[in-house]
């Protein structure tokens, strides 16, 4: 029996685990849909939330959208850094569109560690830099947890569970996901389906 149908949103991060994920969720007859491309960052989100309502009509939702997009890292250490109220507004107007199509069955994903020394010395950049912006990481993922609790959303906290073992989650580059992250972040996500499903 079909259980329901996931839309599964995030930047290219997120791509990379979303084959596993489907694998686990098709063994519990959960089917997966998803744009094959990035959704950026939440402003991007924002402003494409509604066609994906329309085009997937999901069931449940699986997003994430941080204040960058993980393919524009690097760029963005040297930009103007994307307030927190700006962040604050547009991933909430995302989440809010997603919430009136999906009731409660809404997840959210914060964005995930780097790992310090591994990108500090793939992309040649100052070994402090890369610490500070696991930094700031954190300081819009508390932004983005503490706006999803009044809405009632869930939250699998990838983030967490990356940052304690990055040796074994994050490959070379500092910023995408080795195999055995690709595990972890595939289980993290379908649990947080399956907590929706269950409640």
């Amino acid at each position: 029996m079909h259980r329901g149908t996931v839309l599964h949103i995030g930047d290219s991060f997120h791509l990379t685990y979303r084959a596993r994920l489907a694998e686990l969720l098709a063994a519990d007859q959960i089917s997966l849909v998803a744009p094959p491309h990035s959704t950026g960052d939440a402003a991007s989100l924002a402003a494409l939330v509604e066609h994906l309502i329309a085009q997937y009509q999901p069931d449940i939702a699986l997003f994430a959208a941080g204040p960058h997009a993980i393919e524009h890292t690097i760029a963005s250490l040297e930009a103007e850094p994307t307030s927190f109220s700006n962040y604050e507004r547009d991933l909430g107007d995302a989440a809010l569109h997603l919430q009136r199509f999906c009731g409660r069955q809404v997840i959210f994903i914060p964005s995930p560690p780097v790992y310090p020394s591994l990108l500090a010395a793939a992309h040649n950049i100052a070994a402090d830099l890369a610490v500070r912006l696991n930094r700031t990481i954190t300081q819009y993922n508390q932004i983005a947890v503490g706006l999803m609790g009044p809405l009632n959303i869930g939250v699998a906290d990838l983030h967490s569970t990356l940052e304690r073992n990055l040796d074994h989650s994050i490959a070379h580059d500092g910023l995408s996901l080795s195999p055995g992250g690709i595990e972890v972040a595939a289980h993290i996500a379908a649990r947080g389906v399956y907590s929706v499903l269950h409640s």
